[in-house]
């Protein structure tokens, strides 16, 4: 006797997306399906795609599958991601799926195991990538790029960090405390502080791009490293929407700070800033944010923020949460306004080092340039 895999077929479904199941008859535009939970269906050819034997699936690399199809794929990920393998190849790409909990996977032991393997030696996982890349680098004498992208919540952020993480032990000495190392891995936190916020898909959402550029030397050993940021979501800090919160720097700010700091930066109780629209999201479930402003602070002594620095830093904050608490009166028969609570702009331009004066006027009597002469405006 003969023995061959029956015919299998995904079947479109508005519940499960595709549902696998054998294929018992065919009649002209239609085939008889007989699903694993015994059901039996007459579906349209039209929307069945073929399935690949089930010896295929949870293969590592989504390219082995054939025939190769959308359900294919899908099922290939998720028959891995129930294993909480969550990397998978497809062809030169690497696809990880944000497992939403903690998986031991990235340990300095894990390092070690992808420390100059090949990619067939190893199961899937960014260190290998990161290793293909940098080996390529060291042969070939060539600049190496790694893109990251993803929808929110994907994990770019995440895998970005254990990219850095990886080239900072194979090619510096973070093992050994280099401060240089020290300072790439530290980079993150303050940039995260500054530049994530909550959102309804991802509690640390990056609301920028970036773009991460690590030197090296003839050695290949880390000599450099430049970051260039762009397209920061600055609209966040005035308005948010319902469930999100604006940049988490404003949060750690107020809940950290000392009694000391509060009182020379005019810090106020959170629900006091109007810039933070949902009073309801200012704590977040998954965040920290005192211990958060603890990383930030390391992350500022690391990467050399002096004292002063830090202390201009620190003014801008305050004083960018205090400009919405400026409250307005109309005034010249409503065509302009005047400012109701004074105090407000002199503790602004204290924080910034400004004249209130001149503050106040540069706000309710903006200046503006009609061809070669300046006109205040009311």
């Amino acid at each position: 006797f003969k023995l061959q895999d029956k015919r299998q077929v995904w079947v479109k479904d508005d519940e499960e997306g595709f549902k696998r199941g054998d294929v018992t008859g065919e009649e002209g535009n239609s085939l008889k399906v007989k699903y694993g939970d015994g059901g039996v269906a007459k579906v349209p050819k039209k929307d069945t795609v073929p399935a690949n034997p089930a010896k295929f699936d949870g293969v590592s690399d989504c390219s082995d599958l054939s025939p190769l199809n959308k359900a294919a794929v899908f099922h290939n990920l998720k028959v891995r991601y129930d294993e909480d393998l969550i990397h998978t190849y497809s062809g030169l790409f690497l696809v990880v799926i944000n497992p939403y909990h903690w998986i031991p996977i990235y340990t300095d032991e894990m390092v070690q195991m992808y420390r100059g393997k090949r990619r067939n030696e190893v199961h899937p996982h960014v260190f290998a990538i990161a290793d293909e890349a940098y080996r390529a680098m060291i042969q070939n004498k060539q600049n190496q790029s790694m893109l990251i992208t993803g929808e929110s919540g994907a994990g770019k952020t995440e895998n970005t960090k254990k990219v850095i993480q990886y080239l900072a032990i194979i090619a510096g000495k973070a093992s050994e405390g280099g401060t240089l190392e020290k300072q790439i891995l530290q980079a993150n936190p303050m940039m995260e502080a500054f530049g994530n916020a909550k959102t309804n898909k991802n509690d640390n959402s990056s609301r920028f791009g970036k773009f991460i550029r690590v030197q090296f030397n003839a050695g290949g050993m880390i000599c450099g490293c430049t970051i260039q940021v762009y397209l920061l979501e600055k609209s966040r800090v005035v308005h948010q929407g319902v469930n999100e919160r604006t940049f988490h720097i404003f949060y750690q700010l107020l809940k950290g700070a000392s009694d000391s700091d509060k009182k020379k930066y005019f810090l106020l109780p959170a629900r006091q800033y109007n810039y933070f629209k949902d009073k309801n999201s200012i704590k977040c479930k998954t965040l920290n944010d005192e211990k958060e402003w603890d990383h930030t602070k390391k992350s500022f002594n690391i990467l050399g923020v002096s004292e002063d620095e830090r202390d201009a830093i620190l003014r801008l904050v305050s004083g960018i949460l205090l400009v919405g608490n400026i409250r307005f009166k109309s005034s010249y028969g409503s065509d302009g306004a005047n400012i109701i609570n004074r105090d407000v702009v002199e503790q602004i331009a204290q924080l910034w080092g400004l004249s209130a004066e001149k503050f106040e006027l540069a706000i309710i009597k903006p200046r503006i340039k009609a061809g070669g002469e300046v006109v205040q405006k009311h």
